[in-house]
């Protein structure tokens, strides 16, 4: 195929009626809709990174600790974690096990080669480019038509972007009578880590997303993600500042803040030495800033702080692996939001549960 798009040939039937956002990824790999012939080069470079602040197993080096992201149980098929299944399990694995899909031994073969997948994650070289620390992923795509190229370039998640890909990889462009993308030899390798570590329960699929389980012990970078990340980072940061310059004097909503990071307030001398703490508290991750924001910009942070003191105090329950929430055998709301809406409503049960739990947890 031609890549007309490195050769600047134009293409003969233009798309310029098409609006691509109205059209769905099925739409776009559509040969009646998408029509064009011309092939685009997508390149997508991101970082395998460990977890800052990860310990790792020991090493032989005392110096340098073993990170390493290996074969993991997929608990819906009960077999190994695959990168790839279905059609493009029987387009890519056939070359890297040596037997082709309809092969009796396919399946086996296939099985233990992802039984001993694994890659070692180097700690992060300051000195190298951030896409090129930890374990550099290149990926190299060809793929029919501007539509297809624009949606995939607009796309900012680096796990949408896959999907979008391995469809197109594995879906037939009549037009061609080939499919909609293909992947550069070199680039299989990258592809079936990259796949696979989207997958993986112990990656992080962006920095951001690092503090959703303690079991994550990696992330992708992607450089666009990182810099919009950064971004909204250093704008929470700025924001957080102000509101918690604003706690200042107000000695219920700091301890309404404490007890939201599950501090005692009584563990502290004074209101310098509780703000001291707040602040260590929030910058502890993205999350904890978050939370923070959240909570001090609430017009019902009050109730909430009743809400997560009388659970601290055993007045409330908030069951283990449950969001709801009971005083004694009443479920007074689902969620927090739910309960929240309940102890403020206009019912006389729900006034006279408010009124009782202040009076238990000493906030009148």
């Amino acid at each position: 195929m031609e890549n007309n798009a490195q050769s600047g040939t134009a293409t003969s039937n233009p798309e310029k009626t098409i609006n691509p956002n109205t059209l769905s990824v099925k739409d776009i790999l559509s040969a009646n809709i998408n029509k064009q012939t011309n092939s685009h080069l997508i390149t997508i470079e991101v970082a395998l990174r460990r977890r800052p602040g990860m310990t790792g197993l020991p090493g032989l080096d005392p110096a340098e600790r073993i990170y390493w992201l290996g074969a993991a149980l997929d608990i819906r098929t009960k077999g190994n974690l695959k990168g790839i299944v279905g059609e493009l399990e029987k387009t890519f694995m056939p070359s890297i096990v040596g037997h082709s899909h309809n092969a009796p031994e396919f399946k086996a073969k296939v099985e233990e080669y992802w039984s001993s997948f694994g890659v070692k994650v180097p700690h992060d070289e300051e000195f190298l480019k951030p896409h090129k620390r930890g374990v550099p992923i290149k990926i190299q795509v060809n793929v029919t038509g501007s539509l297809l190229k624009n949606r995939i370039d607009k796309v900012s998640s680096i796990e949408t972007k896959m999907e979008i890909i391995n469809e197109a990889l594995v879906t037939l462009n009549t037009n061609t009578n080939s499919n909609f993308a293909s992947l550069l030899d070199e680039s299989i390798s990258d592809f079936l880590l990259l796949n696979f570590a989207l997958k993986h329960s112990r990656v992080a699929n962006n920095f951001e997303d690092i503090g959703k389980s303690p079991k994550i012990e990696f992330y992708i970078y992607e450089k666009s993600n990182a810099i919009k990340a950064a971004d909204k980072d250093i704008k929470n940061k700025t924001k957080a500042m102000a509101l918690y310059q604003s706690l200042t004097g107000d000695d219920r909503k700091i301890d309404a803040v404490l007890i939201l990071f599950k501090e005692s307030p009584g563990d502290y001398d004074d209101e310098m030495e509780k703000l001291i703490k707040i602040f260590e508290l929030y910058n502890l991750s993205s999350q904890n800033l978050n939370n923070f924001i959240s909570f001090v910009q609430d017009e019902s942070w009050e109730t909430k702080y009743l809400i997560n003191l009388a659970v601290i105090k055993g007045k409330l329950s908030n069951p283990v692996n449950t969001t709801a929430y009971y005083y004694n055998q009443t479920m007074i709301g689902r969620t927090l939001e739910d309960a929240v809406l309940e102890l403020t409503s206009d019912k006389e049960n729900m006034k006279a549960i408010k009124n009782t739990l202040l009076k238990e947890v000493g906030l009148v």
